[in-house]
């Protein structure tokens, strides 16, 4: 009788153990994938974008106003709909998964700072409010942005391998890249 309820025991707990790192693993696997889609992508494609109509404007073939009115209707609204994404993002409910949840978001917060720091340098050189004191102490806080940003993306796989290898699970895709 004790074997059988020793058996009976070792299944049970076998199965909850089963039924929470498979709960744990979706919830990892859907941060990671509804970030990398809904937001990763999406300023990554704005950034192109931005870069795109800036290179058009140095060789003419959009003025000043259009580039400001890009950034004004289509960029900035993007912009703050991403961010409200981010901000309402229902927390996951497992340990691991918000521990990677957390650095999405400041991973994602991190990227915010560096699209509205270079839109802000992109109007002010449109409207000349700035000397190039201001553009070398701008460039410089963008790099740095940038290499906190890189160490964000650094920590978020160092992540990913450490749960590749505990929930036998796999990305698709590594951050900041398409």
């Amino acid at each position: 009788m004790k074997k059988r309820l020793l058996i009976l025991i070792s299944i049970v707990v076998m199965i909850l153990v089963a039924g929470c790192s498979s709960k744990e693993s979706e919830e990892i696997i859907d941060v990671n994938n509804d970030f990398k889609e809904n937001v990763d992508n999406p300023i990554g494609d704005m950034m192109d974008k931005l870069e795109e109509k800036s290179f058009a404007l140095d060789r003419g073939e959009i003025s000043e106003d259009e580039l400001n009115s890009y950034i004004e209707d289509e960029l900035k609204p993007e912009i703050d709909d991403l961010k409200s994404y981010v901000d309402e993002y229902e927390a996951p409910s497992t340990e691991d998964a918000k521990r990677l949840f957390d650095e999405m978001v400041a991973y994602s917060n991190l990227n915010f700072e560096g699209v509205d720091k270079s839109v802000q340098m992109i109007k002010d050189l449109l409207d000349d409010l700035l000397l190039e004191s201001d553009l070398i102490e701008i460039n410089e806080e963008l790099e740095e942005i940038g290499v906190a940003i890189n160490e964000k993306i650094s920590k978020i796989e160092e992540m990913q391998d450490e749960f590749e290898e505990e929930y036998n699970i796999e990305f698709d895709e590594d951050l900041a890249e398409e």
